[in-house]
């Protein structure tokens, strides 16, 4: 028996539950000595458990693994395709006698393993369908029909944060809410303070006497009236300091608002940012694994190399096909909240955002 931890603690813990049993810091030590063994169990993070299912089988070990197997239907559907090719090739290769039975058994175990990863995958899609129905007030039994997601095309370069902020400033309507809030209070200001201003009247006249226009039958008389309100003075008073105090916090939940903005914007640019790169890397990764796997393929039709070989390099391309689909995934995520931080993200028949 072999246990593989990284972690001091779990390897005291299991010499001391399990006395004589050989503990190892990573598995490829167990691959290698896959003779002395019969089964390996796998309890990890659910993101590793297809690729050390694979490699245990690769070993040509019998393996059992936590719920769920696949985290993807494609996961899923690529393994079986890949294991339903290896085990008609390896028991053509068994006919012609070119390699032993136990190969061929190696290549039907890893199709059972990947249908029931599949059948692991499909179940997964299920249950997140069944949420999206919850989530939009669906019935459960609604028919629900998503349009297929396409891959989307990696931008030509990295998104400028400051560019996003200055769009983000200009065009959300929370920010331009708050604005109008601001524009609101500071007219109060403006209207409590004419209460303290004099009230001033002026009245001219220019009158006649006479039909004769001689400067002796006119008269012209100038009045004004100033008045100011002295009883109202307190009143007045507290509506001019409420007002500042409402313009005052209407200006503090402004640049606070601005600065979330600020914030949302940066943190939505470096994911996106993060992405971008990963796919870029990740499909330079797809191209590389998927030569590799032509050339292995030929090499195995040919006699000149292990089931084993063919295997891994399968498992290398499934791993990097899902880190590309993962990280276009993510970049397509961090496009939308990016748009959702500047405020140009738009729903399904709504105009676009300028």
């Amino acid at each position: 028996a072999a246990v593989v931890t990284g972690d001091e603690e779990r390897r005291a813990q299991a010499l001391a539950d399990y006395p004589g049993v050989a503990v190892f810091d990573t598995a490829e030590e167990v691959w290698a000595r896959a003779a002395e063994l019969d089964l390996v169990a796998v309890a990890t993070p659910n993101r590793v458990h297809v690729p050390l299912a694979l490699a245990a089988l690769d070993a040509g070990l019998a393996v059992v693994v936590d719920k769920p197997l696949a985290t993807t239907a494609d996961e899923g559907r690529r393994l079986v395709e890949a294991a339903r090719e290896h085990a008609e090739t390896t028991a053509r290769l068994v006919r012609q006698g070119r390699i032993v039975a136990s190969d061929r058994m190696t290549a039907e175990l890893n199709l059972a393993s990947a249908e029931s990863l599949r059948e692991q995958a499909a179940s997964r899609q299920r249950l997140a369908l069944e949420e999206l129905r919850l989530m939009m007030g669906l019935p459960a039994d609604a028919a629900l029909l998503l349009p297929p997601w396409k891959n989307p095309a990696a931008p030509a370069a990295v998104t400028a944060a400051a560019e996003s902020e200055q769009r983000a400033l200009a065009t959300r309507k929370d920010l331009k809410a708050n604005e109008a809030l601001l524009a609101a209070s500071r007219t109060k200001i403006t209207a409590a303070r004419s209460a303290f201003h004099p009230q001033v009247g002026v009245v001219a006249a220019d009158s006649w006497y006479d039909d004769n226009a001689a400067l002796d039958n006119k008269s012209q008389s100038i009045m004004s009236v100033v008045s100011m309100n002295l009883f109202n003075g307190g009143r007045d008073w507290h509506g001019l300091t409420a007002a500042q105090r409402e313009t005052e916090q209407t200006e503090l939940r402004l640049e606070g608002a601005r600065q979330a903005a600020r914030n949302e914007v940066r943190v939505a640019t470096s994911r996106l940012n993060e992405a971008t790169a990963r796919r870029n890397i990740a499909a330079q990764s797809v191209d590389k694994a998927r030569e590799n796997v032509r050339l292995v393929k030929q090499r195995y039709g040919e006699g000149r190399t292990i089931l084993i070989d063919l295997l891994m390099a399968e498992r290398v391309l499934v791993e990097a096909r899902n880190e590309e689909l993962t990280a276009a995934l993510s970049q397509e995520l961090g496009a939308a909240q990016l748009q959702l931080a500047e405020g140009s993200l738009t729903l399904p028949g709504e105009a676009p955002v300028h």
